[in-house]
């Protein structure tokens, strides 16, 4: 059945073909598409968020969305960010290459955990039209160049590129969602798998996360969980774990300082004793004459 005129249908179907993507080609989650524009007017969805860049040639432009209209002259290097959701009308006037990068919504929440370390929080983007970002310009003239010119390491740039885009929009188009943050814990049962697990790979590289996947917790989560369950956070435990151990080497062997730096994690008996006398007060030699 045709559609209703001006009824909401996915933009894309409603765009010209591009004359270059990075759909298709398996390059990750964020996409790219350049588009020739002359004049349209449509009213479009998409369930991603939008970075258009203007690449070349100017357009009298008219968006409007949620009741909130915007009608601007864009120029090379004007950029516009549009939330997923609600539908659109785009209204062009002019002549233009338009570069269109699509966020999957998933995505710029996974990369807003990594850069805040907030597990609970959301990112809003806002609806800005015509902005003057010369960094997001910046990186959409370099993927145009990158994806008209098929370069030697073309996709290892643009990928760069998308990764240093999505961060900016986080940096400068996003406001967080109030969260409600649930209260941090872990079970008895997993508290005593990961003191397990420490006191069995003392001798390992015992970092967060490794700790964290042994008791099946995200690493954010277990070190804000431990710490509130023991007081302190888990490399500090780790590190008093290591010293009790040496100290009891130091007491009841003969090894030598090498051989015990081994088995408590150290790469050597001089990172061992540093860590040993900031932690005791004491060298590990003197320690072990007095014991």
């Amino acid at each position: 059945m045709k559609p209703l005129p001006g009824s909401p249908q996915p933009y894309r179907s409603l765009l010209p073909a591009p004359i270059a993507s990075t759909r298709g080609r398996g390059w990750g989650a964020t996409c790219v598409d350049v588009y020739a524009l002359e004049d349209l007017d449509f009213v479009g969805m998409h369930r991603e968020h939008l970075v258009s860049v203007q690449i070349g040639g100017s357009a009298r432009l008219y968006q409007e969305r949620g009741g909130h209209e915007w009608q601007e002259e864009v120029q090379a290097g004007h950029v516009i960010v549009t939330p997923a959701g609600a539908p659109k009308t785009w209204r062009r006037v002019g002549t233009g290459t338009l570069l269109v990068i699509s966020i999957p919504p998933t995505h710029l929440a996974a990369v807003f955990e990594r850069a805040t370390g907030k597990a609970s929080a959301t990112p809003r983007v806002r609806d800005e039209f015509a902005a003057n970002d010369p960094r997001l310009a910046e990186l959409g003239r370099l993927i145009w160049s990158e994806l008209s010119g098929d370069k030697l390491g073309m996709r290892i740039a643009i990928e760069a590129a998308l990764d240093q885009l999505v961060l900016q929009v986080i940096r400068e188009h996003c406001t967080q969602e109030p969260a409600h943050v649930a209260p941090v814990s872990i079970s008895p049962h997993k508290l005593r798998l990961a003191k397990a697990f420490i006191q069995e790979n003392l001798a390992s590289d015992l970092a967060v996360d490794a700790i964290a996947r042994a008791v099946g917790m995200s690493a954010y989560h277990f070190a804000h969980a431990f710490r509130a369950a023991t007081g302190v956070p888990p490399h500090r435990y780790v590190m008093q774990r290591r010293m009790e151990r040496a100290k009891a080497l130091l007491r009841g062997s003969e090894l030598t300082l090498t051989d015990i730096a081994q088995r408590v994690g150290y790469s050597s008996a001089s990172h061992f004793s540093v860590g040993f006398r900031k932690l005791t007060q004491v060298a590990p030699s003197d320690y072990r004459k007095s014991a």
